[in-house]
């Protein structure tokens, strides 16, 4: 009795995984954020637009833009921000002078002496007051610096909030083009264990492989396409992340553009490979070590 097989990765998936062990080697969210939310990323495979009334694959610059506008996190940033600034504004009142203003009015009634009776009397008073606070032992500066100091934390944090939304969203975006790799991967595998599985009946039909043979090709199957099932739930999950890092509560599910590439050879997508020092040389080289990047020019 011969052990059956084993399925192979079809050239889709293998093709995507290096380009995802690709981008994963320049994905920096500080990097990205400081140069405008660019990142290195292949073109369209024919270069032309989607055709009418189809909807173009998404881009991580599209996805991450989205972010930037859409994410709640960044709103409530900019109005702690905005905030912040009023309150420095707020201190800053003490260099100038407060004028009050006082206007009192006052009616009382008193018996004269002829017969008209009661005669009405009405008394005004206005005053006015103006506060200067000439020097008050540093105490006014003091506040206001510490309010500065405070809209500058404030700003640092807000920058933080950015990058950290624009890590999350490519770690979605990722994490999703992973899932649609496994989802391709195991569509292969339930292919090949259907072929199994007629092969081993056709032996087992004329008597040169037992009818175990069948039985495990079988169980093999049924495990492929539970996987199957696995990953394609595993896609939901991933765009349903991908949806909360963006902050939208309505996204439709889209193509991603590097999708387009499982349809290419495995040749190709190596050929477009480029090896470049990293960005930073300074901080980041070591003797030996070169990163890969793709569709750098």
């Amino acid at each position: 009795m011969t052990c059956m097989k084993p399925s192979r990765v079809g050239a889709p998936g293998a093709a995507l995984f290096i380009l995802l062990t690709a981008a994963f080697l320049v994905v920096s969210p500080d990097t990205a954020f400081a140069q405008g939310t660019t990142s290195a990323r292949p073109a369209s495979p024919a270069g032309q637009p989607a055709p009418k009334g189809v909807q173009a694959p998404l881009t991580l610059d599209e996805v991450i833009l989205l972010a930037l506008d859409s994410q709640p996190r960044l709103r409530a940033a900019a109005e702690r921000v905005r905030a912040q600034r009023a309150v420095v504004g707020q201190a800053k009142s003490a260099y100038y002078p407060t004028i009050n203003h006082d206007t009192t009015l006052r009616q009382s009634t008193s018996r004269g002496t002829d017969a008209a009776g009661l005669q009405p009397r009405n008394r005004y008073s206005i005053g006015m007051s103006l506060d200067w606070t000439i020097y008050d032992f540093g105490k006014r500066e003091g506040s206001v610096r510490q309010q500065r100091d405070t809209l500058d934390s404030t700003r640092f944090a807000q920058r933080t909030s950015a990058e950290d939304v624009v890590l999350g969203v490519k770690q979605a975006y990722y994490r999703y083009l992973q899932a649609t790799v496994v989802v391709r991967v195991r569509e292969d595998t339930v292919k090949d264990r259907e072929l199994l599985v007629r092969q081993a009946k056709g032996f087992f039909e004329v008597g040169t492989r037992p009818k175990i043979d069948v039985t495990r090709a079988e169980s093999n199957l049924f495990l492929a396409q539970a996987d199957l099932i696995t990953a394609q739930n595993a896609v939901k999950v991933a765009w349903a992340r991908l949806k909360n890092a963006v902050g939208l509560r309505k996204f439709p599910q889209r193509a991603l553009v590097e999708e387009a590439l499982l349809e290419r050879p495995v040749e190709d997508i190596t050929k477009e490979l480029v090896v470049r020092p990293p960005p930073s040389t300074r901080q980041w080289r070591r003797p030996g070590r070169r990163l890969i990047t793709f569709g750098l020019n």
